[in-house]
């Protein structure tokens, strides 16, 4: 069978976007030793690794209710119309989310990040931070990022949706306190190379080192962001 281009290109870009998830998680990976320091954070690393495994092996939990009523009521008059997404593709795009879902809220309770409820247990974290951490002064710093990311999330309405409410504020916490333990492992790193920048070309007038780390990485963050400024 001849390949077409179209497919060739498919091939192409799916084997680009592997690429650049790997080099992102690398890059990750490399910015969170750095900042934590290599052996706490890889040990941690492992841990999720082995936790992430044995959830592979478990059973598929099931969603709350509001997965399974929403779709009974989109399916009541399936039969009378022709679908591009029929009622199999869906049923097996379910069964994939679902399966997802289960595993990441398995790993985060094997990590003791999340009660049997799937509420977050803050306390257990901000201890784990204490063994990651290599300053008391990060330290802080990342706690406060446990509280923000607490609090944004509960702020997500209950609204009716097929995706259950426990799971949406999770979601948004854990990306959250990702976003945001990155930006403060960053700014670190500026303090560090402080050297390198000629802040005296910016408009900020303070002699604070911190203060100004923080603005050179606003600086930076905002003239590398593309989506952020986007309105669709």
């Amino acid at each position: 069978m001849m390949v077409t281009p179209f497919i060739l290109f498919l091939a192409l870009a799916s084997l680009v976007q592997g690429h650049d998830f790997f080099v992102n998680r690398f890059a990750y990976n490399q910015a969170m030793a750095t900042c934590l320091g290599e052996e706490p954070y890889y040990g941690w690393l492992k841990r999720v690794t082995v936790a992430k495994h044995q959830c592979y092996q478990e059973p598929v939990k099931m969603l709350p209710e509001p997965v399974a009523k929403k779709q009974e009521e989109m399916v009541s008059d399936a039969a009378k119309k022709e679908f591009i997404y029929d009622g199999p593709i869906l049923e097996r795009l379910l069964t994939k989310a679902v399966s997802k879902t289960s595993n990441y809220t398995c790993l985060l309770q094997k990590m003791n990040y999340i009660d049997e409820n799937l509420k977050i247990l803050p306390d257990n974290l901000k201890t784990e931070l204490k063994t990651l951490t290599p300053s008391a002064e990060l330290n802080a710093q990342l706690v406060n990022v446990v509280d923000q990311c607490i609090s944004f999330s509960t702020c997500i309405p209950d609204v009716d949706s097929p995706m259950p409410i426990e799971i949406k504020r999770l979601v948004f916490f854990m990306r959250c306190e990702k976003k945001l333990r990155m930006a403060i492992c960053m700014k670190q790193r500026i303090l560090k190379i402080m050297s390198l920048f000629d802040t005296s070309a910016l408009p900020f007038e303070t002699s604070d080192q911190d203060e100004m780390a923080e603005k050179v990485l606003h600086v930076l963050w905002g003239s590398e962001s593309n989506e952020e400024f986007e309105i669709y």
